[in-house]
């Protein structure tokens, strides 16, 4: 019934239009006046579904704007968030175009790169899973740019570290924890300042998060990573690249192995850093507690002494989840604790949702974010310290 009322509908609609077209003498049909009339109208008013199909928009790259098509919602634009290469103009999905995924773009690719078949492939995996968000940015041995509101570009050479257990500390990627790190720290007021500050911070990576904090005015700054060398070389080109004087000489990069306290660079600076930072830190259990006991050891004894913590959940909400647990055995305690998407929603922090079977693609989109103290001490007569 309801399919012979349709075919009646479109007779009908037929029958109207018929008279008012005619032939071109080519076997087409050509648009009448009317039909003009009835365009005319359409475009004064904007068709929403024609500019929804296609439209040309501005896509910024280092030779200057490029115009690209967007079709039905997706952007033709350098792959920041889908896949990590520089090889590609793709489409991506809007899904795919998180808030802190557009503050990073990679460099446009030489134009005598051959693109490998498997990037090919990877690129295109942005299409099929267009819920999925990749939780980081770039290749080893490349750069990427983020784009701070403040300091402008700051482009980041990506170290290739050398050996299967140096590319597991995965130091070769910027994470999107790093990057709402760098977010916050680039406040120039309120929670998030450091101006004054003296700021360490512990498994850096490209050392954008320390770099924002000497860019922000702090009064000194330690960007520390596991003491292999490529990766402290790296940090140090960054730092070169993006800190003007006389903001370097205030900073510094150190090697530094969580837990290990006894060496020079751990003697020299105990308790001395009143903001201590840590992104995407916590996806190693088994290193809970010595990054613990290194935040405790350098942090100052100061009451306003603080230790800012984020970590994105793409590993698995059950292996972060425990370092809260573990800090409170090593000296510290929460301050305070919760979510953030990345698109700025916020949500209380929870060590298990949905009975251990939360959803992957959704959690992926989720950081914690923790400010840890010192565990209460009193002072005795003497100036030592003792925990109550």
């Amino acid at each position: 019934m309801e399919e012979d009322e349709e075919q009646e509908e479109k007779k009908e609609e037929a029958e109207v239009r018929g008279p008012s077209r005619r032939s071109n003498g080519k076997g087409n049909a050509a648009v009448n006046d009317d039909d003009e009339e009835v365009k005319e109208e359409e475009e004064a008013q904007g068709s929403s579904r024609r500019s929804a199909r296609k439209r040309s928009v501005a896509v910024k790259v280092d030779d200057g704007d490029k115009e690209v098509e967007e079709e039905e919602g997706l952007v033709k634009k350098y792959c920041n968030d889908c896949h990590p290469s520089p090889n590609l103009l793709q489409y991506h999905p809007p899904s795919t175009l998180s808030m802190l995924g557009s503050l990073v773009r990679l460099p446009p690719p030489p134009t005598d790169v051959d693109i490998p078949v498997g990037d090919i492939f990877s690129s295109a995996l942005g299409l099929i899973f267009t819920d999925d968000l990749c939780n980081q940015h770039g290749d080893p041995g490349s750069s990427v740019i983020y784009k701070s509101r403040n300091y402008g570009d700051i482009e980041l050479r990506l170290t290739d570290p050398a050996g299967e257990d140096r590319r597991k500390l995965f130091s070769q990627y910027l994470w999107n924890a790093g990057v709402q790190m760098a977010e916050y720290l680039g406040e120039e007021r309120g929670r998030w300042s450091v101006e004054g500050q003296k700021v360490l911070e512990l498994g850096a990576g490209t050392g954008l998060a320390g770099i924002v904090c000497a860019l922000a005015g702090a009064e000194e700054v330690v960007i520390s990573d596991y003491p292999a060398p490529e990766i402290l070389a790296n940090i140090d080109i960054n730092v070169n690249k993006n800190v003007p004087e006389p903001y370097r000489s205030r900073t510094s990069v150190k090697g530094h192995e969580w837990g290990v306290l006894t060496d020079d660079f751990s003697t020299t600076y105990a308790n001395s850093f009143t903001r201590i930072i840590a992104a995407d830190c916590l996806w190693m259990p088994y290193e809970h507690h010595t990054l613990a006991q290194s935040m405790f050891h350098f942090l100052s004894r100061d009451e306003e002494a603080r230790v800012w913590v984020m970590a994105g959940f793409h590993t698995g909400r059950a292996k972060l989840a425990p370092f809260f647990d573990v800090v409170k055995e090593e000296g510290l305690e929460i301050e305070s604790i919760w979510e953030r998407d990345v698109d700025g929603n916020e949500r209380e922090w929870k060590a298990e949702r949905d009975g251990g079977k939360e959803d992957v693609t959704g959690r992926k989109r989720w950081l914690v974010i923790a400010v840890l103290k010192s565990q209460r001490l009193h002072m005795t007569s003497s100036g030592a310290s003792i925990r109550p």
